[in-house]
């Protein structure tokens, strides 16, 4: 058999607020103004409070941003700049421009405008950059900067600038995107012009060398087929046997060959000369290198050195001077 579940009826107490327990008027009115008090207190005390943290964070804030600005000052770096802005971007109102600040920013733009040359052009990015030591959250100090660095072809600096001016005003990013493109496109320009240049320049190096080279040569062909078939001779004044005798030597022209003989020696006491043929060169070999005559070991290496006078008239060679005889 399947019991039937009986109905429970649930009851509430409905509690009335302390006050309205009381059932003297007054006592009732105190109780309530006591409360009200209370709650004015409290609600007093909140608001002190939260205008104290307020406060607080303001301070905060404002030393956190003092802090950025000194440490850009000390190093002046793109990392330390965004940070300064991005404080700056959350403050309820920027630190007024300091007068120094502005005055390097008058000089810069006054400077820019009369600028005929991307010298000047620099001299007027260095007032800016003054100014930006000073005021680095600037905004338009850094667009100012960025436009003067383009025209002293400072490019990759003037991106830089103008990269921070966009952090500092967002709204104007599409405009300030589309300069920084400008910019990079007369970049690529002048990177493609300095190359051609420089090649251009290593051509013209190079054509100048072999003209010099071939105008040498030309000169040294003319000095050569002028001294060709020429003997130069210088006696020697030396001893044999405790004899005084003089030797003749002889430097002998052949083209591009040289000889160098003992043609005679002369018996200094009696007169009487001897004829002779001594080649002096051996295994050696002589070359005539511009103005100068070599004389080369077999190995290469340069044993001995003379100058041929720029008319060809003598050779001087091993301590003598050698005369033009033909």
């Amino acid at each position: 058999m399947i019991k039937r579940r009986e109905k429970t009826e649930t009851t509430y107490e409905i509690k009335c607020p302390p006050y309205e327990r009381i059932n003297n008027t007054k006592e009732r009115n105190n109780f309530i103004n006591k409360e009200k008090r209370i709650f004015l207190a409290i609600l007093c005390y909140l608001i002190l409070l939260l205008s104290l943290t307020n406060s607080s964070l303001a301070q905060s804030e404002d030393s956190l941003f003092q802090q950025a600005v000194t440490n850009y000052q000390e190093s002046p770096t793109t990392d330390n700049a965004e940070k300064v802005i991005e404080l700056a971007t959350e403050m309820d109102k920027l630190p007024p421009i300091p007068e120094e600040a502005r005055r390097h920013y008058v000089k810069g733009c006054t400077l820019f405008d009369d600028a005929k040359q991307p010298s000047e052009s620099a001299d007027a990015a260095e007032e800016f950059r003054q100014a930006l030591l000073i005021a680095p959250w600037w905004g338009e100090a850094y667009m100012k900067m960025g436009l003067a660095l383009e025209t002293a072809q400072r490019y990759d600096d003037a991106i830089t600038s103008l990269k921070l001016f966009m952090i500092t005003n967002p709204q104007d990013s599409i405009k300030t995107q589309e300069e920084i493109w400008k910019i990079e496109a007369r970049q690529e320009k002048a990177a493609k012009d300095k190359e051609l240049a420089a090649k251009k320049t290593v051509e013209e190096e190079r054509a100048r060398q072999e003209a010099a080279q071939a105008d040498k040569a030309r000169e040294q062909e003319e000095f050569l087929r002028k001294i060709d078939g020429v003997r130069y001779i210088t006696v020697y004044h030396g001893h044999s046997d405790g004899k005084p005798f003089d030797y003749t030597y002889a430097i002998d022209i052949r083209g591009d060959r040289i000889m160098w003989t003992e043609i005679c020696y002369t018996d200094v006491q009696t007169g009487q000369s001897h004829a002779c043929y001594v080649d002096l060169l051996n295994d050696r070999t002589m070359k005539i290198v511009g103005r100068e005559i070599r004389l080369f070991f077999s190995d290469g290496r340069i044993q001995a050195t003379g100058i041929i006078t720029e008319d060809g008239s003598t050779i001087q060679f091993d301590g003598q001077v050698y005369e033009r005889q033909r």
